[in-house]
């Protein structure tokens, strides 16, 4: 689970003009990011009564599967209404106002990431929803990476543990 670059089918995501297509696909694209780290966390498949938990449920079990920070489950829950007030008709544009939010929840999470705030706010609605979507994106992948890579040295220092007591036990024989 690599996060040197974004999969091509998340910059064709990112690319798309439309608001509304924006936040339902961009949400999607956040959602199978999601569900990728929760598989590899077991294993590779989500256990079947795993994988239709509500979205919160799943960001839940994520932050335990991962070091995916607490502060950063509330902009990803603020990006997940956005997607569904788009769905469900409360939305027809992207307010300026909810995207400083969530960007504004972004920095905090992020303990004040570097003009993160004044960058967003400079931007358009849909320029702003991309940082986010972006934001997001890295850091549900980054966290993923990060307990990928835990658990393989776990699992060789185990090995390592079991290989040095095989040489113990020859050694006494």
């Amino acid at each position: 689970m690599s996060t040197s670059g974004e999969s091509s089918d998340f910059k064709r995501v990112l690319a798309e003009e439309d608001v509304f297509k924006l936040a339902i696909r961009g949400h999607a694209a956040i959602e199978d990011a999601i569900d990728t780290a929760i598989a590899a966390g077991f294993g590779g498949t989500t256990p079947p009564e795993l994988r239709r938990l509500p979205f919160r449920t799943r960001l839940a079990l994520l932050a335990a599967l991962t070091p995916l920070p607490n502060a950063i489950l509330k902009p990803l829950d603020s990006l997940a209404q956005l997607r569904h007030d788009f769905a469900h008709g409360r939305l027809d544009d992207l307010p300026p106002e909810r995207v400083q939010e969530i960007s504004n929840q972004f920095h905090a999470a992020a303990r004040g990431m570097p003009a993160l705030a004044d960058l967003v706010a400079a931007q358009s609605p849909r320029e702003a929803l991309r940082i986010c979507l972006r934001l997001a994106w890295v850091f549900v992948r980054a966290s993923a990476t990060l307990a990928t890579q835990q658990r393989e040295s776990e699992q060789k220092a185990v090995k390592l543990r079991e290989d040095l007591r095989g040489l113990l036990a020859e050694q006494e024989n």
